[in-house]
């Protein structure tokens, strides 16, 4: 499937010589920014369909001239077979028009409509921030031949735009806080970090801090689109939580623009009155739920010089560096261990192997019968200005280095996972004290879970599991066991469809052979390199599940007493 994508060279012939800043110049900044906004709302909550694509641009277009639907009924006449989507908006280039507004903000009254003129010389603006965008993807991708290489056509192509056109669901992030809270209380050193930023924040409990952020993303965490709106409303009884807010509001007066949009994804918020804040973009903003938390925690210890260790934990990147390590216990560990919870097997935290005197085991280890999963949980993400390079050589270069990395000392991700694979086939896990079973025609199934949205997109899945076959293969590991495909796994699929796993509906087994089975037999690049979290949403569609499960999970931890 390709897309049949709007270029600025259907509309105009000047882009070689035209000055996008001179374009809206005289347009207020706060009009084209909520504008744009509620565009990228629409897109991020609307199906990205043909439909949605058509009505967003008749809504941009709607006051100008004829000529504008004539190129547009031009595109639709060339959908067919062969070309079945197409593109209108495309988020990366509508957050670039927010970053060419933003980089030459003016003060110019708010508006509540512009001239024709404007409304044209805007649409102008937005066609030159797509264009720019459809160069560089395609100078890229040019070497690629998808007949070829299809894996790396698809990641090439969509690595940057797997994480910024992704839906992101804000109930599962208040969940990952929840984890976090939970393991604060019970972790004496982190017990004493809570009872500081408790102070500082002046509330009761964590579970007062996240209901009041709750009532900022609530609306579109428990809201039908059509109620959804850009703007947040943060009235007096936040007092002192503001500062949750604010450390995600942007200083207009000191943006800086780059290429990978560094300032927008860590500032997702624009101040626009008193009280009122301006979501520049739906998904940075899901995004910093979780992560603005850490910041807010973070700024509190760092105030307060809190230790760790005996060492005062001086900056933020400190403390993240500690968080990091102790995401396992909280969020992987969590996740896992309430998605099985129910099931009668073996299982045994990556913790309790060190604590047996075995090196290098795995971080998550499952057994249920002749059934064997291998987790290995990774917390990092892909740098962002390799996200957004389209040199495929780059891209793999930097997933493998996060993910795959072995230099004869220290081995990372898929090393880690193939030595956990050799240590079971030699039967170093076959002890008393951990687990007893009988090699022979053990079916074992490895698994990377990640945190970083961007490995969703289709073909990482295929390089990884290229190196983890590599791997096995020289390793010469006895036919004894029936080693499965390298599976990567989102740890917000276990989150999300923590229901359907805790119920037994759903068996991880049986998803990941269908999984690799599809892989091998489609013939649709689409289908064939996707990732396992893009596959299980649709391998269970059939299934009896509660949509509200994780919802429930919140209210009963926030408004229920929890034992």
């Amino acid at each position: 499937m390709q897309l049949a994508k709007l270029r600025y060279h259907d509309f105009y012939n000047d882009y070689e010589y035209v000055d996008p800043k001179g374009l809206i110049n005289d347009i207020p900044s706060i009009f084209i920014l909520k504008k744009v906004a509620l565009t990228i709302m629409k897109l991020f909550y609307g199906r990205n369909n043909n439909l949605t694509q058509i009505g967003l641009f008749k809504e941009w277009t709607h006051r100008l001239p004829s000529h504008y639907v004539y190129c547009l009924d031009y595109v639709v006449s060339r959908v067919n077979t062969d070309i079945r989507s197409i593109s209108f908006i495309d988020n990366h280039a509508a957050l670039s028009l927010v970053d060419l507004v933003l980089a030459n903000y003016n003060d110019l009254p708010n508006v509540d409509s512009i001239s024709v003129d404007q409304e044209e010389r805007l649409f102008k603006a937005y066609m030159y921030c797509v264009q720019r965008w459809n160069d560089k993807q395609e100078d890229g991708i040019k070497e690629i031949s998808k007949e070829e290489s299809p894996a790396e056509y698809m990641l090439c192509s969509q690595f940057f735009l797997k994480e910024g056109l992704a839906f992101r669901d804000s109930s599962l992030q208040i969940v990952k806080s929840i984890y976090f809270f939970e393991f604060c209380e019970k972790e004496e050193v982190f017990a004493e970090y809570l009872r500081l930023f408790l102070n500082e924040v002046n509330v009761d409990s964590w579970r007062s801090y996240l209901k009041g952020i709750l009532s900022l993303y609530g609306i579109h965490l428990f809201s039908t689109y059509l109620d959804r709106g850009v703007l947040l409303n943060v009235d007096e009884q936040w007092g002192d939580n503001i500062d949750f807010i604010d450390s995600l509001t942007l200083d207009v007066d000191n943006y800086r623009s780059t290429e990978d949009l560094l300032m927008l994804r860590e500032f997702p918020l624009i101040k626009v009155d008193p009280g009122v804040y301006l979501i520049l973009s739906m998904i940075y903003f899901v995004d910093k739920l979780y992560q603005g938390i850490q910041f807010d925690f973070a700024r509190v210890l760092v105030k307060n010089k809190a230790e760790f260790k005996g060492n005062v934990i001086k900056s933020k990147p400190a403390f993240f560096e500690i968080f990091g390590r102790e995401a396992e216990q909280f969020l992987f560990y969590k996740a896992l261990e309430r998605c099985f919870e129910s099931t009668n097997c073996v299982k045994i935290r990556g913790d309790r192997f060190s604590q047996q005197g075995v090196d290098g085991g795995p971080d998550y280890y499952i057994r249920r019968h002749k059934t064997i999963f291998i987790f290995e949980f990774k917390n990092t993400y892909v740098a962002s200005q390799y996200k957004l390079s389209t040199d495929i050589n780059t891209i793999k270069d930097s997933i493998l280095s996060k993910f795959c990395y072995d230099d004869g000392k220290k081995k990372v991700g898929v090393p880690q996972i193939v030595r956990v694979v050799k240590k079971l086939s030699n039967s170093e896990f076959n002890r008393e004290d951990l687990d007893t079973y009988n090699l022979e025609g053990i079916n074992v199934y490895p698994i990377l879970v990640y945190v970083d949205p961007s490995l969703d997109t289709p073909g990482v899945n295929h390089l990884l599991n290229y190196e983890f076959n590599k791997r096995v293969q020289s390793e010469n590991i006895g036919p004894s066991i029936m080693i499965k495909d390298l599976t990567l796994i989102n740890i917000n699929s276990f989150i999300e469809f923590q229901d359907l796993f805790y119920r037994k509906v759903v068996r991880l087994d049986e998803n990941i052979d269908n999984y690799i089975k599809m892989g091998r037999k489609s013939i649709n690049i689409y289908t064939k390199y996707a990732s396992f979290s893009d596959h299980l949403p649709v391998s269970v569609s059939n299934k009896k599940f509660n949509t509200y499960a994780v919802r429930d999970f919140i209210v009963k931890h926030l408004y229920k007493d929890v034992n």
